[in-house]
C-alpha cells in the first residue's frame, strides 16, 4: 500500500512539472514573437497604450473646442447664446432713441398744423372778409369740429349828416359750422341789420339766412385749387318773405384760387342761384327773379404778414320767370384787413355799385371803383371761436 501511494504521488508531481514546462515554453514563444513583452513589456505596453489614448483624447478635445469656437453664435446650440440673441433683438425694438423719435414726431405734428392754420386764416382775411353778406369763403379744417365767427360791420355813405338821404347802419353776421369729417363741413349763416339813420327805435331786421355744406378744396395743381359749396336759402328778410313772397332758394358756387407768389393771389368764384316764389310778380307788381348768375373776381396782396389789401369785382345777371333778362349790376369792393391773431381781425372797406343801364343815357358799361356820391364806407370787426 505504501508503495502504491508513493507511485501516485510521483505521477502527479511529474504531470505538474510537465504542465509548467509547457506553459513556460508557450510564454517564451509569445515573448520571442513580441519582444516588447519581455521584462515587464506587457505592463509597459499597457501604460504606453493608455498614454497614447489619453493624448489622442486630448487632441480630439482640442479639435472639438477649436471647431466650436469657429461656429457663429447664431448656430450654437447654447441656451445662453439664444437668450442673449433674443435680448439683443428686444433691445433694438425698445431702445430709448426709438421712443424719442416717435414722441418727437407726435409733438411736431400739432405745431405744423397750427402754422398751417395761421397761414390759412391770414389769407382768408385778405380776401374781402368785410363783405361776408356777399362773398362767403369755404370753411377750412380746424382742430375742433364745431366753430364759427361773429362779424359786426358799421356802414355809412358819403352824404352829409344833415342830408335826408344819409344812411347809417350796422350789420351782424353770425356763421356757425360743424365739421362732418375730413372732407365735408356743414353750417349756417344768419345775417341781420339795423338802420340807425332814421330812428334808433327801429327794430332789428333779419336778412336771408343760409344753410350750407362745403368741401375741402381740391388741389388741381401746386398753385391752383377748387372749393365747391352748396347753400339752401331761407327767406327771413322782409323784402324776400313779405314783398317777394319767396319760398326758398338754392345757391351753388365753385371757388378757384390761384397763388401767383407768396404775397399775391387771385380767386374767381362763379355762383348760380335759383329762387322759388309763390307768384311770378311781387306785391309791388314787379317781376321776381328766378335765376341769378354772380361772378366774383378778387385779387389780394399781403403787404405785411398781418396786413393785406384786396379788391373784388362782382357782376350780377338776373332773369325773370318769363325768361326776360333784367338790368345787370356790378359792385366793386376795396378792402384793407389787419389780422391781430388767429381769432380776431379788423378791417376797413368801400362799396361802390351801379347798373349797366342808365335810364337817362341808355346802356353804360362803365365800372367805377370809387364814386364820391355813391360809395359806402364800412368798418368791420370779426371774432372767430
Amino acid at each position: 500500500m505504501k508503495y502504491y501511494a508513493l507511485c501516485l504521488t510521483l505521477v502527479f508531481t511529474l504531470s505538474g512539472l510537465r504542465k509548467a514546462q509547457a506553459e513556460n515554453a508557450q510564454q517564451l514563444n509569445y515573448s520571442e514573437a513580441n519582444p516588447q513583452m519581455k521584462d515587464g513589456g506587457l505592463l509597459r505596453s499597457l501604460i504606453q497604450a493608455s498614454k497614447k489614448d489619453e493624448k489622442k483624447y486630448s487632441e480630439a478635445l482640442q479639435s472639438v473646442a477649436t471647431d466650436s469656437a469657429k461656429i457663429p453664435p447664431s448656430h450654437a446650440f447654447d441656451d445662453g447664446a439664444i437668450v442673449t440673441k433674443k435680448k439683443a433683438v428686444v433691445k433694438k425694438v425698445v431702445t430709448r432713441p426709438v421712443r424719442k423719435k416717435v414722441i418727437a414726431k407726435k409733438r411736431k405734428s400739432p405745431r405744423r398744423l397750427n402754422k398751417t392754420e395761421d397761414k390759412i386764416s391770414t389769407s382768408q382775411a385778405a380776401v374781402t372778409k368785410s363783405v361776408v353778406k356777399i362773398v362767403e369763403k369755404p370753411n377750412t379744417l380746424s382742430e375742433t369740429k364745431f366753430g364759427g365767427a361773429l362779424r359786426i360791420d358799421t356802414e355809412t355813405d358819403t352824404n352829409d349828416i344833415d342830408n335826408d338821404d344819409k344812411t347809417f347802419g350796422t350789420i351782424f353776421n353770425l356763421s356757425l359750422r360743424y365739421q362732418l369729417n375730413e372732407t365735408y363741413t356743414t353750417g349756417a349763416i344768419i345775417i341781420g341789420e339795423k338802420d340807425l339813420s332814421k330812428s334808433y327805435e327801429q327794430k332789428f331786421s333779419g336778412l336771408d339766412s343760409r344753410v350750407f355744406i362745403s368741401r375741402v378744396p381740391w388741389e388741381l395743381t401746386d398753385n391752383l385749387s377748387l372749393a365747391p359749396s352748396l347753400r339752401l336759402i331761407y327767406p327771413t328778410s322782409n323784402a324776400s318773405k313779405v314783398r317777394d313772397e319767396m319760398i326758398t332758394g338754392i345757391e351753388y358756387d365753385s371757388r378757384f384760387s390761384y397763388a401767383a407768389t407768396d404775397k399775391l393771389s387771385f380767386s374767381y368764384l362763379p355762383r348760380l342761384r335759383r329762387d322759388f316764389h309763390k307768384f311770378e310778380t311781387n306785391r309791388e307788381n314787379k317781376m321776381n327773379s328766378e335765376y341769378r348768375v354772380l361772378q366774383f373776381l378778387t385779387g389780394s396782396y399781403n403787404i405785411l404778414e398781418q396786413l393785406s389789401f384786396s379788391s373784388t369785382l362782382l357782376f350780377s345777371k338776373r332773369w325773370s320767370y318769363t325768361g326776360r333778362q333784367q338790368s345787370d349790376s356790378y359792385l366793386t369792393i376795396l378792402n384793407l384787413s389787419y389780422v391781430i391773431n388767429s381769432r380776431f381781425s379788423v378791417g376797413a372797406y368801400t362799396l361802390t355799385g351801379g347798373r349797366y343801364e342808365n335810364r337817362e343815357r341808355g346802356p353804360d358799361q362803365t365800372v367805377e371803383l370809387y364814386d364820391p356820391e355813391g360809395t359806402t364806407w364800412g368798418l368791420s370787426t370779426r371774432f372767430a371761436f
